[in-house]
């Protein structure tokens, strides 16, 4: 699984960070239709969301849902950064500060809202949901605890 987005770790976290991922989410849920990921992330630049802010958002906060939703996968708690064949870092969620505050946001989301659309619109961004998705469309008997994944790789 692979996503391309240049580095922002280098830069501190604006304040704001939460505030743009509750608009994300937001946003997302006034679609009426379907996105993809390069058109969620002009969107959100078009919403005074920073570039390089929304970019995490458009990784990360799919990966979140997809995780809430599908709580039953063990999930694996690292990921790639792919910089070249030469340079991978790997990567915990946890020490991830703003995956944190996305996985907070979501958590808090998860817990007010009942609205399954739009976390099936959010969740359905994720690379992981559609392959976990398109594997029990195959095998529908298959038990989520015993799905193994590989690490998902983050190119920038």
């Amino acid at each position: 699984m692979k996503f391309y987005f240049n580095n922002v770790f280098s830069k501190p976290i604006p304040i704001e960070f939460r505030d743009y991922v509750l608009t994300t989410i937001k946003l997302i849920g006034n679609l009426d239709k379907e996105i993809e990921i390069e058109e969620l992330l002009e969107l959100l630049i078009s919403h005074d969301i920073p570039k390089k802010e929304a970019h995490e958002i458009t990784i990360f906060l799919p990966i979140a849902f997809c995780r809430k939703i599908l709580y039953q996968v063990n999930w694996l708690p690292y990921y790639f950064n792919f910089y070249s064949e030469n340079k991978k870092v790997r990567k915990t969620f946890s020490k991830n500060k703003r995956y944190r505050i996305i996985d907070e946001v979501t958590s808090t989301y998860f817990d007010v809202s009942t609205n399954s659309n739009v976390i099936l619109k959010i969740a359905s961004l994720s690379t992981e949901f559609n392959v976990i998705n398109n594997l029990l469309i195959k095998n529908p008997d298959a038990n989520l605890e015993e799905i193994k994944l590989t690490p998902t790789y983050i190119v920038r």
